[in-house]
C-alpha cells in the first residue's frame, strides 16, 4: 500500500512539472503581457462597478478539498531535499491523502496561512475528533468482522441460502470491510490536521477550518448521479424552505433520502467485496452467489439512461440588460479583450 501511494503521488509530481514546462513555453512576449495586463486591469475595473450592484457576488461558494486546488503547475524542478520530505510526508505517506507539492511547498513555506506569525487555533481539537472517530470505525470493525466474516461468502452454506438473506449478508460484510477503510483514512486525516497542512481557510463566522484533506466525502456512484437528474424536478420540491411545515412533504424528504442512502450503501458495500477478498477466484465465488446482481443493477440503469430521452430542460428568458447599459459595456470589453 505505502508503495501505491508513493507512486501515484510520485506520477502526480511528475504531471505537474510536465504543466509546468508547457507553461513555461506558452508564455508570451514581456511587451505583450504588460499590455494585456493593462487591459485587463481596465476591464477588471470596469466589471468591479457593474457587479457592485449584483448582490450575488457576495454569496461564498462551496468549498472543496485543497488537494483539488487548480495551478499547481511545478514551474522548475526543486530541490532533491523538498522531494524526498513531500514524498515521504508523515501525514499521507502510508495510505494518503494526496495533494500537490504545491501545497506541500506553500505548508513548510507558511504561506499557507494568511497570517505566518499567527498560525489559526483549534487544529488540535479537530485531530483529537479524527482520532476518535478512527478509532470507533476500526472498533466496529473488529468486533463486526467476527459476526460476519469475509470467508463465509465463500461458503457452501452461503450460497445455498435464499437470495435475499445472501445480499443482507453481503451488505453487513461489506460495511465492516469498509469501516476498516474509513477508520485508517481518519486517522491519517488526524495527522494531517496535527501538521497543519489541512488548513482550508475560514468560514462564515471566521473560525479556522481544517477540512483541507479530508479522506471521507459523500460517495456517489456513476448512475446515480444520471438519475438524479432526471427525478430532480420531483424531489427539489421535497427541500424549499417553506415545505418544512408540511408533513406530507416532510415525509417525502425523509423517505427520499433513506431511499438515496440505502442505494448508495448497497451499491459501496457490495463494490468493496473485491477489496476485501482480493483473490479473484474468491471474488468470483461471491458475486457469483448473488448472480453479480450489483454489476447488472448500474450497467442496467446506465444503459437505460442511454436509451431514454434526456429530459427537456427549461432555457431561463435573460432579463433585457440593454436599459441599464450593462450589455453595451460587456460587449465593448470584449471588443478590447478580443
Amino acid at each position: 500500500m505505502p508503495q501505491c501511494v508513493l507512486c501515484l503521488r510520485m506520477i502526480g509530481f511528475a504531471m505537474d512539472f510536465m504543466d509546468g514546462e508547457k507553461l513555461l513555453k506558452s508564455k508570451p512576449p514581456v511587451n505583450a503581457k504588460e499590455n494585456i495586463t493593462n487591459t485587463n486591469e481596465k476591464s477588471i475595473d470596469t466589471k468591479k462597478d457593474l457587479q457592485q450592484t449584483d448582490s450575488s457576488i457576495n454569496t461564498r461558494p462551496p468549498k472543496q478539498p485543497i488537494s483539488f486546488e487548480k495551478n499547481v503547475q511545478i514551474a522548475t524542478l526543486p530541490p532533491l531535499i523538498e522531494t524526498i520530505g513531500y514524498a515521504n510526508f508523515f501525514g499521507a505517506f502510508l495510505i494518503g491523502p494526496q495533494f500537490s507539492f504545491h501545497l506541500y511547498r506553500k505548508f513548510i513555506t507558511m504561506s499557507l496561512y494568511p497570517d505566518p506569525i499567527n498560525v489559526p487555533r483549534g487544529s488540535y481539537w479537530f485531530a483529537l475528533k479524527s482520532f476518535l472517530l478512527g478509532a470507533l470505525y476500526l472498533g466496529v470493525q473488529q468486533v463486526g468482522s467476527g459476526y460476519f466474516p469475509q470467508a463465509y461468502l465463500l461458503t457452501a452454506e452461503y450460497a445455498a441460502k435464499p437470495f435475499i438473506h445472501k445480499l443482507i449478508i453481503m451488505w453487513w460484510t461489506g460495511k465492516f470491510i469498509l469501516s476498516k477503510y474509513l477508520g485508517v483514512w481518519t486517522l491519517s486525516e488526524g495527522a494531517c490536521i496535527l501538521s497543519g497542512i489541512s488548513f482550508n481557510g475560514y468560514d462564515d463566522n471566521g473560525n479556522p477550518e481544517w477540512n483541507g484533506l479530508s479522506n471521507i466525502e459523500k460517495v456517489t456512484n456513476k448512475a446515480e448521479k444520471r438519475w438524479a437528474k432526471r427525478f430532480e424536478k420531483y424531489t427539489k420540491p421535497l427541500y424549499l424552505p417553506q415545505n418544512n411545515s408540511n408533513s406530507k412533504i416532510m415525509f417525502g424528504r425523509y423517505l427520499h433520502q433513506f431511499i438515496g442512502w440505502l442505494g448508495q450503501t448497497c451499491g459501496l458495500h457490495y463494490a468493496i467485496i473485491s477489496f476485501g477478498l482480493l483473490r479473484w477466484d474468491y471474488v468470483v465465488s461471491a458475486y457469483n452467489s448473488v448472480y453479480w446482481i450489483g454489476h447488472l443493477v448500474v450497467f442496467g440503469l446506465l444503459l437505460l439512461d442511454l436509451i431514454l430521452p434526456k429530459p427537456k430542460v427549461k432555457k431561463v428568458a435573460k432579463a433585457d440588460k440593454e436599459t441599464n447599459g450593462t450589455t453595451k459595456v460587456d460587449k465593448n470589453i470584449d471588443r478590447i479583450n478580443g
